[in-house]
């Protein structure tokens, strides 16, 4: 990029947003999210003004210049969709903060616009969107095609999911919730960075990276504890990519990998030196996965919940490998990972789900090998981990190390039931819908799994630490 800066507000962007109304949540113990008493947030409008066209503007200029800097100084602005382009680094100056259009007009386009993304296929991308899916074209913040561009600064960025989500939170889920749809999207692009600002409250996924290559996201922060489907971070189908000293706090998955292109795999991808806060799962492959993932380090995390979170039934996951249309995952390390009040600190499985993978191939069972977890430690969970694959298509070549799991809910009864294989079931600690026989580790369907020096705490529970089990007919457990 050029060094040559362009300053929004000399095209026209002077900081239009103002304080429209304060929304209060009343409903405070709501499924799935906690919040103090007085919630609030802010909700700001433009009085009819808006900012998008002069930061546009300098952005596009900055691109027929050959690229440069355009600067967003300390201010309210109120933006429309903008569109990143190449060569342009995007930067907010601290306090500098950019507050998305809470109207839903803002973000319809027509129906040749609509670009094909992994969240057309997921749970939950189009199901509260009652009012005509197909219209919910634009994200706030978009590129494609475009390369070597940034967003960086010490600035925020909010979607004021608050608007979209209040009347869904307030009802106990007794509406629809009508609602953009992802809050950044990068689609085809390459050496994309995202350093340093503060992303608040997204009304679905936030940051979407999708087919692309050379990724960086260092130094963030995201906060989006205030709407369903608020995913933190999702690459999908994208290669050299690196998540670092990363602060995500999320209602859903803080960090997935997806991949619905068979001929694309995620590869080279490093998570490290993160904090993670989130009622889902804090780092997930899959669970769409028609193509593989392959190559993936992840180390140096810290993943909590408060107490409450965890009782409530938030926290789902820690780490989450899940291979269910028939993708692979394979060569995966994760390395120092601590945990406390996470449901279920690992679980790996296989699955085989026809629903989609009949648009691509005959559907078949993916495959999940190479894998090494060490120095993992995980306190106050409720749920056994699970590395649990199908009889045609069993998990390989697991390692183990340094594991220490400390249960906050022994079994003092159990009586043992049959457990069916359950190809098409979404995978989650509850996939069998039992107790589980093992208060540790169940292990179904799986080759070669190896622990050394691990150990799970659960005084009191009557089942066993470990249970192996394969469906195929003979106990192939190593």
């Amino acid at each position: 990029m050029k060094n040559i800066y362009f300053d929004v507000q000399e095209f026209g962007a002077e900081g239009f947003a103002v304080i429209k109304e304060r929304l209060t949540l009343k409903l405070i113990d709501h499924l799935d999210h906690h919040f103090p008493k007085g919630w609030h947030r802010d909700i700001y409008h433009g009085a009819g003004k808006c900012d998008s066209p002069g930061i546009q503007a300098a952005i596009d200029t900055a691109f027929k210049n050959g690229g440069g800097t355009v600067v967003v100084p300390a201010g309210n602005y109120l933006i429309t969709p903008l569109v990143m382009r190449s060569n342009v680094e995007l930067h907010l100056e601290n306090g500098a903060n950019l507050w998305g259009s809470t109207e839903l007009k803002d973000y319809y386009g027509e129906p040749k616009e609509c670009w094909n993304l992994i969240s057309d296929y997921c749970a939950g991308s189009c199901d509260f969107q009652k009012d005509d899916p197909s219209r919910f074209i634009h994200r706030l913040i978009s590129a494609k095609d475009s390369d070597n561009f940034s967003i960086t600064g010490k600035g925020q960025i909010s979607f004021q999911g608050q608007a979209w989500s209040f009347p869904w939170l307030e009802s106990e889920r007794t509406i629809p919730l009508v609602r953009p749809k992802e809050m950044f999207v990068f689609k085809n692009c390459r050496n994309v960075t995202v350093k340093e600002i503060k992303i608040v409250d997204s009304a679905y996924w936030t940051l979407l990276f999708h087919e692309s290559e050379g990724i960086l996201v260092d130094g963030i922060q995201i906060d989006n504890f205030g709407a369903p489907n608020a995913d933190g971070i999702d690459i999908s189908a994208c290669s050299n990519v690196r998540i670092v000293n990363c602060d995500i706090q999320c209602a859903d998955d803080a960090i997935c990998m997806k991949n619905v292109n068979i001929q694309r795999p995620v590869r080279n991808v490093v998570v490290a030196n993160c904090t993670i806060r989130t009622n889902c799962n804090a780092i997930k492959i899959g669970t769409e996965s028609w193509g593989d993932f392959k190559d993936i380090a992840i180390s140096n995390l810290v993943i909590y919940n408060h107490d409450r979170d965890i009782r409530d039934g938030g926290g789902h996951g820690g780490i989450n490998f899940n291979s269910m249309d028939g993708g692979n995952i394979e060569n995966v390390s994760v390395n120092n990972v601590v945990m406390r009040n996470i449901s279920c600190p690992v679980y790996i499985i296989g699955g085989k789900r026809t629903r989609f993978q009949g648009e691509a191939r005959a559907p078949v069972a993916g495959k999940i090998r190479n894998v090494s977890i060490s120095n993992l430690s995980a306190v106050n969970s409720n749920k056994p981990c699970l590395i649990a694959g199908q009889k045609e298509s069993a998990i390989e070549n697991i390692r183990l190390s340094n594991v220490y799991i400390e249960k906050s809910n022994p079994l003092k009864e159990f009586t043992p039931v049959p457990i069916e294989d359950k190809p098409e079931a979404y995978p989650k600690p509850e996939v069998f819908g039992v107790e589980l026989p093992a208060y540790g580790w169940y292990i179904r369907n799986a080759h070669n799994v190896k622990f050394t020096n691990c150990e799970t705490s659960s005084p009191g529970d009557v089942r066993d630490e470990f249970v192996t089990e394969f469906t195929g007919g003979k106990d192939e457990f190593k």
